[in-house]
């Protein structure tokens, strides 16, 4: 394993632990239209979604290219 991809992976598992969330609590969300309008209406929720469909349109991309296109 590459040692970049060391440093990521080790910089990935401290990141969160140093996060701060925005204040107050989730107890307040009731039904799925409300959990997904808080998911977008949030800037940091919608970054972490928009870094997790980045990553799993990568991951996807990689995988078809190592398979030749037949990920099947």
């Amino acid at each position: 394993m590459k040692y970049s991809t060391l440093i990521l992976m080790a910089a990935a598992l401290v990141l969160p632990a140093a996060a701060q969330a925005h204040p107050g609590d989730h107890a307040d969300i009731s039904g799925m239209i409300a959990a997904l309008w808080h998911l977008v209406s949030q800037p940091d929720h919608a970054l972490m979604l928009t870094g997790a469909a980045a990553a799993g349109i990568y991951l996807l991309r990689k995988n078809r290219r190592n398979a030749g296109g037949n990920s099947f």
